[in-house]
């Protein structure tokens, strides 16, 4: 199969077996996204245009010109004519096999969501934009971040700006791998947890630096907090799908979190990653808390519990240390669940 056809629009094979898969109610757009992005259209639209521009004699008028222009140059320097269009055919053939392969694998990425996508097309802008990045890219890590990024982009315009367009184009596979490996500490998918020394200097303190010179985080560690105020001798930390709560009779009114802020090209370059483990986080943010209140009694995780009208926190919860019995005020197990933030 050379090439696939649907819906008035073309793509190569190695994209247009992928798309198959896509749910037949939105395959046209996925096709027509696609087709837009490599520059393919059915042979039939192509001869029209052509057709078109004969009947104006303005195609006869454009070889015209072009040849005598290349003609000109062709005698006083053969060779170098030569050498130009070698350059331009290999690098155009080059480009163009990047941007179909971030293409196939962007079709892989949008079969396994099957989220349908919003009604709102990729603005012609925004794909030339991309495309004048991914043209360069043959690494194939990276081309799988590119596919993300125009997967998403594809279900939900303007997920991805053009400034985060330019920060990927610019970042090689050491500093995608850096900013995935620093935001497995992440919480409320905006900051990432970085108490203790280690992060003051040595290899954490150079990764986060390196992310601030790229743009992705707003500074290194000890520039920035976050405040759990202390609520009826209880503080709460509350992740992106989980919250934690550490019951303490006293302590100070405000605990400051040590934290590093994304910036907003970090935060949209999240929705990239895989899910990770916010328990863990969230378990070494209470740890922090108890190391700074003594009368930290009782510490608990789970998903949304917390009741602030009630006073009260409901199953299912994890206790990370303390018990039951020594819950302060002990849990209103009527009362409804509801999550405050």
């Amino acid at each position: 199969m050379a090439e696939g056809e649907e819906g008035g629009w073309s793509l190569p094979a190695v994209v247009s077996d992928t798309v198959a898969a896509v749910p037949e109610g939105w395959r046209p757009k996925v096709t027509k996204f696609l087709a837009h992005l490599i520059g393919t259209k059915m042979p039939s639209l192509a001869n029209e245009v052509a057709d078109h521009i004969d009947t104006t004699a303005g195609r006869s008028l454009i070889r015209h010109e072009l040849a005598k222009a290349a003609a000109a140059k062709a005698i006083q320097s053969p060779e170098l004519v030569d050498r130009t269009l070698q350059r331009l055919c290999g690098d155009l053939l080059e480009s163009q096999q990047n941007i179909e392969a971030i293409a196939a694998i962007a079709a892989e990425e949008i079969v396994a969501d099957p989220t349908a996508p919003s009604d709102e097309d990729v603005s012609g802008d925004w794909r030339k934009k991309f495309t004048s990045y991914v043209g360069d890219i043959s690494d194939p890590d990276m081309q799988r971040v590119w596919a993300k990024i125009l997967a998403g982009e594809f279900r939900q315009p303007g997920s991805f700006s053009f400034r985060t367009l330019r920060i990927v184009s610019e970042i090689g596979p050491d500093v995608a791998e850096t900013f995935a490996e620093i935001s497995k500490l992440r919480f409320a998918d905006n900051a990432v947890f970085v108490d203790g020394e280690e992060w003051n200097s040595g290899p954490k303190f150079m990764q986060l630096k390196l992310l601030e010179d790229w743009g992705l985080i707003h500074e290194t560690a000890g520039q920035r907090s976050r405040p759990s105020t202390n609520s009826d001798g209880k503080y709460f930390i509350f992740g992106k799908n989980r919250a934690a709560v550490i019951f303490a009779e006293s302590g100070p009114e405000q605990l400051q979190i040590p934290i590093v802020g994304y910036t907003s090209a970090g935060i949209e370059l999240l929705s990239l990653l895989p899910p990770h483990d916010e328990n863990s986080v969230l378990a070494a943010i209470a740890n922090f808390i108890k190391s700074n209140v003594p009368s930290a009694r009782v510490g608990i995780i789970g998903d949304g519990f917390v009741d602030a009208q009630n006073g009260g926190v409901h199953p299912p919860f994890t206790f990370l240390w303390g018990d039951e019995a020594a819950l302060i005020p002990p849990p209103h197990s009527g009362a409804e669940r509801s999550t405050s933030r």
